[in-house]
């Protein structure tokens, strides 16, 4: 027993600021970049999931396991999309961050949901999200909630340096209050033009932009080409209901025949990038927003 209490007690103490920075692990990238935007050099971040990943189907490993045994900060995106994230921190078993604890943060607590999209004739069919629509980051205004959101849990975890997370928050916020209005005002003249949608995850980014959102491919969510009716798409897109699909690239992958036919129709299929992702140009949380506005407007540009 002795000895099982120096290891939590050493444990506790690696992870704290009086050993140097606070250790934060998140699930995805923009969870990451926005915790180091308002950390800054009083933390060390390290994401899980790269943007190439589907976050709903991750495949836990024992590197993942080891990083958040060794976390003093957990933030997760909830609403049942990174769930793994929870076999992970049980694993690990440490005491700091686990659900509850103050080491655990749960970024979509202070989000205002969207419902999720499902089927009214099989509501239960699909890739069902109970909580609501979890890509939720995609509003850059939910970003400053996210931020906000970690800015109060480090004042907790490390009250000493509550004025380094304050004029960090308030630097985060003001460049994306700013970039806010450019966005919007770039986007504007192209905004009544219909956007469909491949699958739902682009709800929270057609809202925050107030552009018109025309629903998705998908009848099921999560379930690609299953139970689509092409004949009924085309001909809705020849008639001018649809402008412009908005899609993930491992969804044209996954649906490789669907977006055949696609291409042949007047429809302007537009790849966007759903999370940050090294080595592209949503290389940051801020990036991963402006990167979307201006190829939506392009596509939307060309469309008209």
């Amino acid at each position: 027993m002795r000895y099982s209490n120096l290891f939590l007690a050493c444990l506790f103490a690696l992870s704290t600021p009086a050993f140097g920075a606070i250790r934060i692990v998140t699930s995805t990238g923009d969870l990451a970049d926005i915790a180091k935007s308002v950390g800054q050099n009083h933390v060390t971040v390290t994401r899980l999931t790269d943007g190439r990943q589907d976050p709903h189907e991750v495949e836990a490993r024992p590197s993942m396991v080891n990083k958040v045994r060794q976390a003093g900060l957990v933030v997760v995106v909830g609403m049942e999309l990174d769930g793994w994230m929870d076999s992970i921190v049980r694993t690990a078993a440490n005491p700091r961050v686990l659900p509850g604890k103050l080491g655990y943060l749960d970024a979509s607590v202070e989000i205002k949901k969207l419902p999720s999209r499902v089927n009214p004739n099989a509501p239960g069919v699909g890739d069902i999200h109970k909580s609501g629509n979890p890509h939720y980051w995609l509003d850059p205004m939910n970003g400053l909630i996210i931020a906000d959101e970690v800015r109060d849990r480090l004042v907790k975890i490390d009250p000493e340096n509550k004025a380094d997370y304050d004029r960090n928050y308030e630097a985060f916020s003001q460049s994306i209050r700013s970039e806010m209005v450019r966005w919007r005002a770039s986007i504007a003249e192209v905004k009544d033009l219909p956007v469909l949608s491949f699958h739902s995850s682009w709800d929270y980014f057609l809202r925050a932009f107030d552009l018109r959102n025309a629903g998705t491919v998908e009848v099921y969510p999560g379930m690609g080409s299953l139970g689509v009716d092409l004949a009924t798409l085309k001909s809705k897109i020849n008639r001018g209901d649809y402008s412009v699909l908005i899609y993930e690239p491992s969804q044209a992958q996954a649906n490789v025949q669907l977006f055949k036919h696609l291409e042949s129709t007047r429809l302007k299929l537009t790849p966007l990038i759903p999370s940050v992702m090294d080595g592209s140009p949503a290389n940051t949380y801020k990036n991963l927003i402006g990167h979307n506005v201006s190829a939506l407007k392009a596509s939307l540009e060309s469309a008209r």
